[in-house]
Formats: structure tokens, C-alpha cells, sequence
């Protein structure tokens, strides 16, 4: 599971790495946030916790917008990420991902 968990955020690295640098187009379609917040939590949630940064999660309901699913997933990641990195070594260290939304925006 572990070799898994850093096999995957290799390959989103690289895939960050290679859509910035050849400027390729995106696949727009109508994603579900709650599916790549629960993708992300699987993957990241104990990686942090071994490093006592405790993960908050506050998925509300049924968040949907046109996106990249996978660019959302990579900024998502990285935020979470470097959120983490920041906090760690803190007495409390906490980050806590939320999604919400409105008629017109969704806001991570």
C-alpha cells in the first residue's frame, strides 16, 4: 500500500511537471469533488498522520463544476501537501481540507 500510495504521487508530480511544461490541452468535464477529495484522502490520509499532522475532512454534499479532474486533483494534492509540510512540527498540527459550494463556484 505504501509503495502504491508513492507510486501515485510520482506519477502526479510527473504529470504536473509535463502539462506546465508542454502547455497541452486539458479534458474539461463535469466532475464530482466529493470523488477526488475521498481519492485524495485514501492516499494521503495516514502519510501524515505518521508525521502528526492531524487531517481534517469537511466534504459538503454534492459539489460539481466543469474541470479537469485530474488537475484538480494534482492542486489539490499539492496544497494539501505543502498545508502539511508547513504545519509539521507544531504542537496541534493540523490542516483541514474543506469543499463547498454555490450556484456558481465551488471552493476548496
Amino acid at each position: 500500500m505504501f509503495c502504491d500510495g508513492l507510486g501515485r504521487i510520482a506519477r502526479v508530480m510527473r504529470g504536473m511537471l509535463t502539462f506546465v511544461r508542454s502547455g497541452q490541452n486539458i479534458s474539461v468535464e463535469k466532475c464530482r469533488v466529493a470523488e477526488v477529495i475521498d481519492a485524495l484522502k485514501l492516499l494521503i490520509q495516514t502519510n501524515l498522520e505518521v508525521r502528526y499532522v492531524k487531517l481534517t475532512w469537511n466534504n459538503a454534499g454534492d459539489c460539481r463544476c466543469l474541470c479537469d479532474p485530474q488537475g484538480l486533483y494534482q492542486a489539490v494534492l499539492n496544497l494539501i501537501l505543502n498545508a502539511a509540510q508547513a504545519a509539521q512540527g507544531n504542537d496541534g498540527a493540523e490542516v483541514i481540507v474543506a469543499a463547498e459550494c454555490d450556484p456558481r463556484w465551488v471552493y476548496i
